[in-house]
């Protein structure tokens, strides 16, 4: 891999993803190349990027249960094949199909919306299971209803990697302070966030959440979107994003089909946080006491 020390150049994919998995992931592998000959150790690819359609296309194009330690054996074998041979870290997000902990028969007709962490052994290192699932009824009359297409998640992910402590979080999860807090006082320093982050909503709060998730709590953000119409659903803003723990906005996608590229600096995040030692400051022991009246 890439890297000297504590500093690797990150990579963030942006694209739109059809209901043609075959056709998505010949984009992705020709993404991943692209990223490997720029000198990337990790590359970022949006929420189920492997398929994006009606409902059913998901149970129908989603991976088999994902274990670590495993090589994966649906559409991402080829992404993890890749990922082995350039000797790259993959993160990507994918519909990914319920094993036997999903509970009952019914539970069948939904997946997992997930995000799988591949080695550059091209294993598995870590599967998170989408925690928050977005139901809104958003501007411009679209229904959204993740709920019943997906199955929710039930843990935060934290891996130690190559590449420092990773942290796994997926699109809507970004609304959620205390979860990505979880994230980061499990030691992350860089956080990967595969996302679908709709126009409506995005070009007011995209941008504004993840510059605060990354000042509060002092990580890297990499965000990969998918990037405008998908064939059914509200439109995606793209504008994927790679940010650092002061806040800064490192490397931005223009409106289209993309790869953005910026170095990450694990020093730098140590140094921000004796700056501004807010860890050092918090008080746990009062967050969870009832506000006075006044």
């Amino acid at each position: 891999m890439r890297t000297t020390g504590r500093h690797y150049l990150a990579a963030v994919v942006q694209m739109v993803a059809g209901r043609d998995p075959e056709d998505n992931l010949g984009q992705s592998l020709a993404w991943l190349e692209e990223a490997a000959a720029r000198g990337a150790s990790v590359v970022v690819f949006p929420e189920t990027f492997t398929v994006m359609g009606r409902a059913p296309a998901y149970p129908l194009n989603a991976e088999p249960p994902l274990a670590p330690g495993t090589v994966p054996a649906g559409n991402l074998k080829p992404l993890a094949e890749a990922a082995a041979r350039l000797k790259i870290l993959v993160v990507a997000g994918v519909p990914e199909l319920p094993g036997a902990e999903a509970g009952s028969p019914t539970d069948q007709r939904r997946v997992y919306n997930a995000a799988v962490v591949l080695g550059p052994e091209g294993t598995v290192l870590g599967v998170y299971r989408k925690v928050h699932l977005f139901d809104a009824d958003l501007p411009g009359g679209f229904r959204v209803r993740e709920s019943e297409t997906f199955l929710p998640g039930d843990a935060p992910i934290v891996l130690d990697t190559p590449l420092g402590r990773l942290g796994l979080a997926i699109c809507y999860d970004l609304r959620f302070p205390e979860f990505m807090r979880a994230l980061a006082a499990a030691g992350a320093e860089v956080i990967a966030l595969p996302s679908a982050f709709t126009l409506v909503t995005g070009r007011d709060h995209w941008e504004p959440l993840l510059r605060a998730r990354a000042i509060e709590n002092q990580v890297y953000i990499l965000a990969a979107e998918q990037y405008g119409c998908p064939e059914v659903g509200p439109p995606c803003l793209g504008r994927s994003m790679i940010v650092d723990p002061w806040g800064t906005v490192l490397a931005s996608a223009p409106d289209r089909d993309c790869l953005i590229c910026a170095e990450v600096d694990l020093d730098r995040a140590a140094e921000v946080r004796s700056i501004l030692p807010c860890w050092a400051h918090r008080r746990p022991e009062v967050y969870g006491k009832a506000p006075h009246p006044g």
